[in-house]
């Protein structure tokens, strides 16, 4: 790999890297709310039946709220979080994190349905549909990275995310 190549690949990197580590920050939040939830969940669908689908929609309208909370400021104000972390060197990862920060709705989602599956003895086809999504994942990385750089790969972890989700329901 020539020099100029190599040095275009290590800023992409960079670029991606700085995105990703504010974007998955909030990965931690729908997992903390899932593990909270969870016993609560599992309690209801003992007592009432209407008391278990009451509650599994509050959780997911909760997981869609969080989500959406950490989505849309991020979304507008990339470029202004990356410089007061990273600094002005790293603006270039205020469009990728622009992308990749939309991938968080289906990561509270998917926590979500994991939650749910689990408690429906469903865990068969969450292994399968989040397989799929990593899989699938690693395939779209392979050209868009060559195509688009950072923001392939973005674009690649987004359309897995959602096919991940989606998955589930069909299996």
């Amino acid at each position: 790999m020539s020099d100029i190549r190599h040095q275009n690949f290590a800023r992409i990197l960079v670029d991606y890297s700085a995105a990703v580590k504010i974007s998955e920050v909030w990965y931690f939040v729908p997992m903390v709310v899932s593990t909270t939830i969870y016993p609560k969940l599992v309690e209801c669908k003992k007592i009432n039946q209407d008391l278990y689908y009451k509650r599994l929609q509050e959780f997911f309208s909760l997981m869609n709220l969080i989500s959406y909370a950490a989505v849309i400021p991020t979304f507008f104000f990339n470029k202004l979080i990356i410089g007061i972390i990273f600094g002005d060197q790293y603006v270039n990862a205020g469009a990728i994190l622009s992308v990749h920060i939309w991938a968080g709705l289906f990561v509270g989602l998917g926590t979500g349905r994991s939650s749910w599956c689990n408690i429906e003895n469903f865990t068969r086809g969450t292994f399968y549909a989040t397989l799929a999504g990593a899989v699938l994942n690693i395939l779209l990385n392979i050209p868009f990275i060559r195509l688009y750089g950072g923001m392939g790969a973005a674009l690649a972890t987004l359309i897995a995310s959602v096919k991940g989700l989606t998955l589930t329901i069909a299996v």
